[in-house]
């Protein structure tokens, strides 16, 4: 007999809950940042997750957290180009738009079948309503991903470090205080530990699913909050830096036109004492003293080469 985990009806259930929505989440983030290596990103962001589907209903909250946060957070930010924090946003934000799609799914499926919880025995009996609700949250989640695309779209400080970090290197990018950093990543960890011990808990409070949306609208709001406080950091420090680029070419264009100005008084010098020279020529030439104009024309060239 075989495993439960290797059930067939089983892993063919969790692959049809899982696969289309990491499918979702991954192209939405290669738009965003590119991936360090196109042709491996997909085989193994894909593959990974559906090895990890099958077991992780199987797994106690711990390791289901630890997963979680894996496979949606680390992954994806090793394989994707770009600086530290804007990633750790938009990963934050497209997981708990994962969590936003997953909160009125539940409502759905228990108004659909009056049972709180989807295990393997109610979405068997009901099927038709798992494939509803299934189709469901893939479409809320849609509209939710695409709005962080569109989002993205327009937050400069997304563009200006998504692409030209290199993917071995781990720097926050922007030049972005730490604290900017620390915030999504301690606010990701607090909510999945809360809903992933909640939810774990939950024995069939339809109420309780509602009261998840509050923390989450919260996180959403101050992630939001967040990009968009940053990004005015963001073009206050790039306002900074071209006004100190701009002063710094002023002061060049200044010590460069004081160079040219002593230039134009040396040629200006220069010209004088020709047009004397000249002159000396010209009346050493009018006298006939031929050899004394040769020589002094000698005597004026040994002198230019000296100076």
């Amino acid at each position: 007999m075989l495993p439960e985990f290797l059930d067939p009806s089983r892993i063919a259930i969790d692959l049809f809950n899982v696969m289309p929505t990491q499918a979702v989440y991954l192209f939405t983030l290669s738009r965003i940042f590119q991936p360090c290596n196109a042709k491996a990103f997909w085989p193994v962001s894909l593959v990974s997750t559906a090895l990890w589907a099958p077991i992780r209903t199987l797994v106690p909250a711990p390791m289901l957290l630890v997963g979680g946060l894996f496979f949606m957070i680390g992954l994806p930010g090793l394989l994707l180009r770009g600086a530290l924090f804007p990633k750790a946003i938009i990963l934050t934000i497209g997981t708990i738009f994962m969590l936003c799609a997953d909160v009125p799914s539940a409502l759905l499926w228990s108004a659909l079948t009056g049972n709180a919880v989807m295990d393997y025995d109610a979405v068997l009996n009901d099927f038709p309503a798992h494939v509803v609700v299934t189709v469901f949250h893939l479409i809320v989640f849609v509209l939710l991903m695409s709005i962080l695309f569109v989002v993205s779209e327009k937050v400069s400080l997304l563009h200006s470090a998504k692409d030209e970090v290199p993917c071995d290197a781990w720097e926050r990018g922007s030049s972005l205080p730490a604290s900017f950093l620390w915030f999504p990543v301690i606010q990701l960890f607090l909510v999945q530990i809360t809903l992933t011990f909640a939810l774990a808990g939950i024995k069939g409070d339809a109420f309780f699913y509602g009261s998840l949306l509050f923390p989450l609208i919260f996180s959403m709001t101050a992630d939001g909050y967040l990009l968009f406080g940053a990004q005015r950091y963001f073009d206050k420090r790039l306002i900074d830096m071209r006004a100190e680029a701009l002063e710094q070419q002023a002061t060049e264009y200044l010590a460069s036109a004081v160079g040219v100005q002593e230039q134009l008084k040396d040629a200006a010098r220069l010209r004088h004492d020709l047009r004397n020279h000249l002159q000396v020529v010209e009346g050493l030439c009018e006298r006939g003293e031929t050899a004394s104009a040769k020589a002094y024309l000698d005597e004026a060239a040994q002198m230019l080469k000296g100076s």
